[in-house]
């Protein structure tokens, strides 16, 4: 600072930034900041992209007989645009651009606990991105096997070609990148806090992505894992998922899911903590009730979401009730955090800005997804619906469309089908 003469008017000195600047910064620079930004730009780039897909099958579905697009790539349009939405966009955006960008601030950390593993993430999640992408210009096209890439639907005699094979391979490397980011997030927020703060007063969306990260590091390596081995299926030559080889093409089921219930709460937490913090410093003169039972309702779901599994395996019928039981107490403590939301705007004075009018949306649309989940927690009803429209209004990563009726049993039972094109 510098002094002026008429007296004492302390006068900030010009920032002067050091370093690359234009593109050679945004390529080079290890700041949390630019970091966070370029997550949120190359995610909402893929979410275009996947939602013009989603155009395009929507527009495909107006009719039952047209034409707009053939069968093989109608199902190649599910499956990558399924891909792009659950794993280049809503888990990136949350925990690489959003948690890249606040967390530090929120905790006082001068910047991520590792800062070059931090810059390695997003470019293993950008270059995986545009190998998945760039499926669609190989001779057999993109993936065309669901997103959840189904075994034996997923080996090469039902899928040959590239597209598959780069579908896998980027799955590997964006799947490396969030178990670096989750690793950068618990340890920035453990070991870089500012002096003197606690770990419950930190903010409840900084909490939140430490359930995530958490949550990441024990679901992504069993998903990556399983990658590895369908990748050796398909091009080494071992027989994992193969019966004819003496494997198992359940296990796949179990070892996706393993990843896919822990993964639906990797989507959600973050939101949880935007929501929460909206709502605590939005409205005036509220406060968020019970903040530590929130923080403990969060770890609880977490921790709960690890033993929802689907019971693919040797008399499965005797485990339904125990995955049931999960199932529902999930309810528990996410019933526990939405009335706490409804607490804090009950006794607050509301005021209706853009941040508010985007947190009451989320409730409503939050309060459905959630009511149907319970009821698809009862085996009975579970079974009734399955395959219909009810599982895709409840989950709504599948809501942009269903795999063509050739390739659709093949996907839900694991037995391959005879596919035009």
């Amino acid at each position: 600072m510098t002094i002026t003469a008429e007296g004492a008017i302390p006068l900030a000195i010009p920032h002067e930034e050091h370093g690359p600047t234009g593109i050679l910064k945004w390529i080079t620079s290890t700041d949390h900041k630019v970091i966070g930004k370029s997550y949120t730009i190359t995610s909402l780039v893929f979410f275009c992209i996947a939602g013009l897909m989603a155009m395009l099958m929507r527009t495909q579905l107006t009719s039952p007989d047209s034409t707009l697009v053939s069968q093989h790539l109608y199902n190649e349009l599910f499956t990558m645009h399924g891909s792009l939405m659950l794993y280049l966009f809503a888990g990136p955006f949350a925990f690489g651009g959003l948690a890249n960008y606040i967390v530090p601030l929120q905790c006082g950390a001068p910047d991520m606990a590792f800062p070059r593993l931090n810059a390695f993430s997003y470019w293993l999640y950008l270059g995986g991105g545009i190998i998945m992408v760039s499926g669609f210009l190989t001779t057999g096209g993109a993936a065309d096997f669901g997103w959840v890439a189904y075994a034996p639907l997923s080996n090469s005699i039902n899928t040959p070609g590239a597209g598959p094979d780069m579908w896998i391979a980027a799955l590997v490397l964006t799947g490396f990148s969030a178990i670096f980011t989750g690793v950068n997030i618990i340890t920035t927020v453990f070991y870089l806090r500012a002096p003197g703060l606690t770990m419950f007063r930190l903010p409840i969306f900084t909490w939140n992505m430490v359930v995530t990260g958490i949550l990441i590091l024990i679901a992504f390596p069993v998903l990556t894992s399983a990658l590895i081995m369908l990748w050796c299926d398909r091009n080494v030559g071992s027989h994992i998922f193969s019966v004819a080889g003496g494997g198992v093409p359940v296990l796949w089921q179990n070892l996706f899911w393993f990843f896919g219930h822990p993964e639906v709460y990797i989507l959600a937490l973050p939101y949880f903590g935007i929501v929460t913090d909206v709502l605590a410093h939005v409205l005036p003169q509220a406060c968020l009730r019970l903040p530590r039972d929130g923080v403990r309702h969060d770890l609880d779901r977490g921790a709960l979401h690890e033993r929802v599994g689907t019971p693919h395996v040797h008399h499965w019928h005797r485990l339904l009730p125990f995955f049931s039981l999960m199932t529902y107490l999930i309810a528990v403590p996410t019933g526990v955090k939405f009335f706490n939301w409804i607490g804090t705007m009950w006794r607050g004075s509301l005021s209706f800005e853009t941040p508010m009018l985007y947190a009451v949306g989320f409730l409503i649309v939050f309060l459905f997804g959630g009511v149907t989940g319970v009821l698809l927690a009862s085996p009975p009803l579970d079974f009734a619906v399955h395959d219909t429209y009810f599982v895709v209004a409840h989950f709504p990563r599948c809501s942009s469309g269903r795999l063509s009726s050739a390739a659709l049993p093949a996907c839900t039972t694991g037995i391959p089908s005879t596919r035009a094109g």
